[in-house]
């Protein structure tokens, strides 16, 4: 389920969600996953993300 919830985030912040703004919200297992699954991805994560 949380796969699928950071899955879907991920492709909202690829068509203009600011992710940024809620990035302080999410935990260090999910700030993990996300930079994980971009690089899986091929998609190059941004400096706040890292």
């Amino acid at each position: 389920m949380a796969t699928g919830f950071f899955e879907a985030l991920l492709n909202a912040w690829d068509n203009g969600f600011t992710l940024q703004a809620v990035w302080e919200y999410v935990g260090p297992e999910s700030r993990a996953h996300c930079p994980a699954w971009n690089r899986f991805a091929g998609i190059e994560s941004p400096d706040w993300m890292r």
